[in-house]
């Protein structure tokens, strides 16, 4: 077999284990050890927060951690071990956050990908493939943190810390394009944006419609959705 075709192979084995691992539920599995349901707590959605918040700080922390890791694994594998060009770890990188939102283990329903894609951006600094200089981008999210401790606010229409997220990847292709970063650097995180937002306005969808009241409008549901990760209604099952 021709080194070309090992290669190849290679590059098809990174991304697909990328998926994988990208899908693997430590959230969903940390709460099921705790005996807890995240379906049916909180937010429901199966995220670090809602684990936290149902399980304690510790669990949503190692959660945490766990989901961060996704993005930052395969990238190091790729890198290090298979010496994969810069292409195939940006595709292994929308994989590995594609697994995470639509895991192959739970139905292809997951976490909404805040950790992953920070762990990616991390990964790609370390790697330094990206300027130091896109860590502008994180101002948004820095100024929200400090806003919400300070004012104690959690609750919707004032939830900014998602919007302090969407912001900040908004602004990180808009950065690496501005500094001439590599092209396919800027493409990866407008794929990663792009990810992030179908997955605010689709997650439980259908739940949402379903028990939406006559006065409230789509329009309004997936405002929220996208600017607060949050539909704001409440749900009863």
């Amino acid at each position: 077999m021709s080194a070309r075709v090992v290669k190849m192979w290679a590059n098809v084995l990174l991304i697909a284990g990328a998926y994988l691992y990208g899908s693997i539920p430590f959230v969903w599995g940390i709460a099921h050890l705790k005996g807890i349901n995240l379906r049916y707590h909180g937010s429901q959605n199966i995220g670090c927060g809602n684990l936290a918040n149902a399980a304690g700080v510790l669990p949503g922390f190692i959660g945490s951690v766990c989901d961060f890791s996704k993005g930052v694994v395969p990238l190091v594998v790729g890198y290090y071990w298979l010496d994969a060009d810069l292409t195939i770890l940006c595709m292994a990188s929308i994989a590995t956050l594609a697994g995470q939102m639509w895991s192959v283990w739970t139905g292809f329903y997951d976490g909404r990908g805040t950790s992953i894609s920070g762990g990616l951006l991390i990964t790609f600094f370390g790697l330094s493939f990206i300027s130091w200089k896109v860590l502008l981008a994180f101002i948004p999210l820095f100024i929200s943190i400090i806003a919400r401790n300070t004012r104690k606010v959690k609750k919707a229409p004032t939830r900014i810390v998602p919007l302090g997220t969407l912001l900040t990847f908004v602004l990180i292709p808009v950065l690496t394009w501005l500094l001439h970063e590599p092209e396919v650097i800027t493409i990866t995180f407008s794929s990663v944006l792009l990810l992030l937002v179908i997955r605010r306005l689709t997650a439980d969808i259908i739940d949402d419609l379903r028990y939406k009241a006559e006065t409230q409008r789509i329009r309004d549901i997936l405002i929220n959705r996208l600017l607060y990760d949050r539909s704001y209604l409440i749900k009863y099952h």
